[in-house]
C-alpha cells in the first residue's frame, strides 16, 4: 500500500514540476531572444520575443534590463517598443542602474527624447551618486543637460558619494566655462562653503577660495573618496591655490581611498612646480601610497624630472626599494623611457641588476616596450655593476 501510494505522489510532482521545469526553460529562452533582439536592433524579434511572453524585468548576462540595455544600445524605436509593452521606466537593473542613467552615460539623446515622454524620476542616482544630469555635465554633452533640465532635472542636486553640488562637479571634472555659466543660469548653486571651495580650487578662483575660508569652509574636508581641496587643487596644477590651501592650514598628507596624497596627484598629473610647492609645504616625501610605492617610484613613473628625482632622493627614499610587485623606481623609469631619471637613479646607486616577482630586471622592462636605448643603457648598467662586484 505504501508503496502505491509512493508511486501516486511521484507521479502528481512529476506531471507538476516537469511542465513548471519546461516553462522556466522556455522563459529564459524568449528573454534571451529578447536581449538578442536589443543588441541586433531586430524589431520583428523583438515583438516576436514580447508576443511569446518574454519578461520585460528579465537581466541579461550584464545584468541589465530591457529597457537599460535598450538605452545603451541607442536603437530609439526599439526603446519605445519596450516602453509600449509596459516597459517600467524607473526600473533599475542589477547594477543599479536606470534607463535614465544609462541613456545619460551612453549619450543616446534620442533614447532620452523617447524616454522623457513617460515622465522616469529624472534624479534618481547610482552606486557612485551620479545622476542622468551629472553624467551629462560630465561629459559636457550641453544638448543632454539642457533637455533634461527642460524636463525638470533638478540642478541642485547632491552627489550622495561626494557630498558635492552639481555646480562643484562641473568646476572638478572640466573647465568649461560656459557650461558652468549654463548651470548658474539654470539657478544651480553651491551646497555650503566648503562644497564652493572645492570649486575655487579647482578653477583657482583665488578670491572665491578666500570667500569660502572665510565663511567657514573646511580646509581638510574630505568627500566620500577621501579627496580634500588640496588634492582637487593639486590634481588641477594650480599652484597658487595650493599655496592658499597649505597657508590655511590644510594638510598636505591626508589620503582618499586610492590612497593618493596631494603629493601623488601633482606627480601623477605632471605638475612640477605643484609638486615642489607641496614638498616646501611640508607634504611627507616617505609616504608609502597604494601599492607600497614611494613617492620616488611615482615620480619616475610619471615625470622625467632628474631635479626631482635628485630632491626625493637628498630626502632620504632608498633609491631601490621595491612596492608589492617588487618593482623599483628604475624599473618604473625604465618602462616610461624617462631617460633624465634613469640616468639620475644610477647614479644615485641605483641596482640594475634587481629583479621583480616577476623575475624581470629594469633592461626587461625597456625590452618589453620595444626601447632599445633604454635596454642597452640598462644592460651596459647592469654588467658594469657585475664586474664590479668581482
Amino acid at each position: 500500500m505504501r508503496w502505491r501510494i509512493c508511486c501516486v505522489v511521484v507521479w502528481v510532482l512529476a506531471g507538476v514540476l516537469w511542465p513548471q521545469s519546461s516553462s522556466a526553460q522556455t522563459g529564459k529562452a524568449l528573454d534571451e531572444r529578447l536581449f538578442a533582439s536589443i543588441d541586433q536592433e531586430d524589431m520583428g524579434a523583438l515583438q516576436a520575443a514580447l508576443a511569446g511572453g518574454a519578461s520585460l524585468s528579465a537581466h541579461s548576462d550584464r545584468g541589465q534590463t530591457p529597457l537599460v540595455a535598450a538605452a545603451a544600445q541607442g536603437n530609439a524605436a526599439i526603446f519605445r517598443a519596450l516602453l509600449e509593452a509596459g516597459a517600467n521606466p524607473d526600473e533599475v537593473d542589477a547594477n543599479h542602474e536606470a534607463p535614465v542613467i544609462q541613456a545619460a552615460f551612453s549619450d543616446q539623446i534620442d533614447v532620452m527624447r523617447v524616454l522623457l515622454t513617460s515622465r522616469p524620476k529624472l534624479d534618481v542616482q547610482n552606486l557612485s551618486g551620479w545622476s542622468a544630469l551629472s553624467l551629462a555635465v560630465n561629459r559636457r554633452d550641453k544638448a543632454m543637460i539642457e533637455l533634461l533640465v527642460r524636463a525638470g532635472a533638478n540642478v541642485n542636486t547632491v552627489n550622495a558619494k561626494t557630498r558635492h553640488s552639481l555646480l562643484t562637479e562641473a568646476y572638478v571634472s572640466n573647465d568649461d566655462n560656459d557650461l558652468i555659466a549654463m548651470l548658474r543660469s539654470a539657478g544651480a548653486r553651491f551646497t555650503d562653503a566648503t562644497d564652493e571651495l572645492f570649486a575655487a580650487a579647482a578653477s583657482a578662483d583665488i578670491d572665491e577660495m578666500r570667500r569660502a575660508l572665510a565663511a567657514g569652509a573646511n580646509v581638510n574636508y574630505g568627500n566620500r573618496y577621501g579627496e580634500t581641496p588640496l588634492c582637487v587643487a593639486a590634481s588641477k596644477g594650480n599652484t597658487v591655490a595650493v599655496r592658499v590651501l597649505l597657508a590655511a592650514g590644510a594638510l598636505p598628507d591626508l589620503t582618499g581611498s586610492d590612497q593618493l596624497t596631494a603629493l601623488s596627484w601633482a606627480i601623477f598629473s605632471n605638475h612640477q612646480s605643484t609638486v615642489r610647492a607641496l614638498i616646501d609645504g611640508g607634504a611627507n616625501v616617505r609616504v608609502l601610497l597604494q601599492n607600497r610605492q614611494t613617492v620616488l617610484m611615482k615620480a619616475a613613473e610619471s615625470l622625467d624630472d632628474a631635479e626631482l628625482v635628485r630632491y626625493l632622493l637628498g630626502q632620504g627614499i632608498d633609491v631601490n626599494a621595491t612596492d608589492t610587485l617588487g618593482q623599483t623606481a628604475l624599473m618604473l623609469a625604465a618602462e616610461a623611457n624617462h631617460i633624465s631619471d634613469v640616468k639620475a637613479l644610477l647614479k644615485a646607486g641605483a641596482d640594475p641588476s634587481l629583479h621583480d616577482r616577476r623575475g624581470r630586471a629594469a633592461a626587461d622592462f625597456a625590452h618589453d616596450r620595444k626601447l632599445d636605448s633604454m635596454a642597452a643603457l640598462l644592460a651596459q648598467a647592469e654588467q658594469r655593476a657585475a664586474t664590479s662586484q668581482h
